[in-house]
């Protein structure tokens, strides 16, 4: 199933305070699911690393995001993994982004 509108992106936040944003798909093979990212720079878009994210489709409310891999886009794709190691990551340099 293809899901969009949902604008999903990827924040990041280091010790001194300084984040990067970016649009981003998430891809889950084992429940069938690509969310799509939102293509302008306007829009602010839900960061699926932060805990809590809540999403606007009711098929993705209460949905474990944390097997879906992030494939963020900045000059290309760049594979981030899953959202489950990167709120682990996160979580342990106390870097979360809300």
């Amino acid at each position: 199933m293809v899901y969009a509108h949902e604008h999903p992106v990827v924040r990041f936040r280091d010790e001194v305070g300084a984040h990067v944003q970016l649009p981003c798909f998430l891809y889950d093979r084992a429940n069938r699911f690509l969310l799509m990212p939102a293509f302008s720079p306007l829009a602010s878009g839900t960061n699926v690393i932060a805990p809590g994210s809540s999403y606007m489709n009711p098929a993705l409310k209460g949905f474990d995001m944390s097997e879906a891999r992030v494939l963020a886009i900045h000059k290309g794709i760049m594979d981030f993994g899953k959202v489950g190691g990167l709120r682990e990551f996160q979580e342990a340099n106390g870097t979360y982004e809300k």
